[in-house]
């Protein structure tokens, strides 16, 4: 089981994270080469214009896309 926060990126207000949106799709990749079972539970985030991408991201970075 996955906590998915994404307040851990560089424009979250009230972060001081500096994650970009892509290193959201190497940490889904890293994720997945684990091979295990993986259900992912979303958290927070507060920079509203990117939660959605990076989630996404994380998922794609998942999948292998």
């Amino acid at each position: 089981m996955i906590s998915l926060g994404v307040d851990t990126f560089e424009h979250d207000p009230i972060s001081f994270f500096k994650l970009t949106s892509d290193d959201f799709k190497r940490y889904g990749a890293s994720i997945a080469r684990l091979k295990l079972p993986t259900l992912f539970v979303m958290e927070g985030g507060y920079a509203v214009a990117e939660i959605g991408l990076n989630t996404v991201n994380v998922l794609e970075g998942y999948e292998g896309r």
